[in-house]
């Protein structure tokens, strides 16, 4: 996970993805928890697209456990914003299945609201207007 993190992530190595992922990858929770990205292409899709929003991006794991073929990990993020140069601190947590080395199966829980929030796509009160009841003023 650490490689995994440094070189897509804090290198923005998005080739390393094809490197470090089983053909038949699933991820889940990185657009929402009903759906899947199939592939490493699709994830590289997803990779760009968020790295064309933020940059100088830093993941740093601050808790992990291994059992067996999987693994899990609590982290926080670092990075600005392309447009304004605001920065941003946020965390995630990952589960992740190995298989013949590669990763095989990720279910992503990341604080995207925290992150546009801080990067100035949401306002700073989404959360509280959501838990109104009301709709989202943007």
């Amino acid at each position: 996970m650490d490689t995994w993190f440094d070189r897509v992530w804090n290198q923005n190595d998005a080739d390393y993805i094809d490197e470090g992922c089983d053909i038949d990858v699933t991820t889940i929770g990185h657009i929402d928890l009903g759906k899947k990205l199939n592939g490493p292409a699709e994830f590289k899709a997803f990779h760009a697209v968020f790295c064309a929003l933020v940059t100088d991006i830093e993941m740093r794991i601050v808790k992990s456990m291994e059992d067996g073929d999987w693994f899990s990990a609590v982290y926080t993020v670092t990075g600005k914003s392309i447009e304004t140069g605001v920065p941003f601190e946020t965390t995630g947590s990952t589960y992740l299945r190995m298989k013949n080395g590669k990763i095989a199966e990720v279910h992503e829980h990341f604080n995207f609201l925290d992150c546009f929030q801080k990067i100035g796509l949401l306002p700073d009160d989404t959360l509280e207007q959501c838990l109104s009841g009301r709709a989202l003023q943007i």
